[in-house]
This record gives structure tokens, sequence and C-alpha cells, in this order.
């Protein structure tokens, strides 16, 4: 990672431009380097930008009497059930942007080559 930032020094200049102290890419090559060479921003940062982060049913917690707390309390069938919804409903979309994909590649019209996808 920390190759990136010499290879693309857009990155702290993209930090300096939004006002940010530490450029936007991560110079750490592990998780265990990842205190000592970067900035808690740049972390954040990645972060938030993950695909994880924006589950809608992601339980986020400070602290771990927060997790016991609410592990306790959380309603995780139904926490279930919407995160199944939710897959469900992306995979609809996924799989409808991969069949178009392919299809416009390929040439090809119509039913696609792989019998899931139809």
């Amino acid at each position: 990672a920390h190759l990136w930032e010499a290879d693309l020094p857009e990155g702290a200049a993209a930090a300096e431009a939004c006002g940010l102290p530490a450029p936007l890419f991560l110079r750490s090559e592990t998780l265990h380097e990842l205190p000592r060479a970067d900035s808690p921003v740049t972390a954040a940062l990645w972060f938030y930008l993950t695909d994880h982060v924006h589950f809608p049913h992601l339980q986020l917690f400070g602290s771990a009497a927060e997790l016991v707390s609410g592990l306790l309390s959380a309603d995780l069938a139904g926490l279930s059930r919407k995160m199944d919804a939710f897959n469900a409903q992306t995979w609809r979309a996924s799989s409808a942007f991969y069949r178009a994909a392919h299809c416009i590649l390929s040439g090809e019209r119509g039913r696609p080559a792989t019998p899931r996808f139809a």
C-alpha cells in the first residue's frame, strides 16, 4: 500500500485540497502496521467507503459493554430476515447488471449463456 502513495501523488494533493491532515492512501502493509504508519483519519475514511458499512442492518458498537447490550436486546431473527431480503434484492440488481453486461460484451441477445441467470 505504501507504494501507491509513491506512485500516486494525487493522494497527498487530494487530502490537502479537502483539508484532511493525512494522505488518502494507506501506507501500512498489514493491520499491525496501521496504528504506526497511518493516521486514524485515513483508516476511518476507507472504513466508511467499504461495502459492508453500507449494509442497512449493520449493528455498530463503541465498546464491549455496548456489544453485549446490543446482542442481548437485538431481534436477531428479525435482523436475519431483513438481511436476507436485502441480499435477495441486491442479488437481483447485481445479476441483472452482469447479465446485461455479458450479453452486450459477448454480442449475444436474448437468454444468458448460464442457466442460473435465466
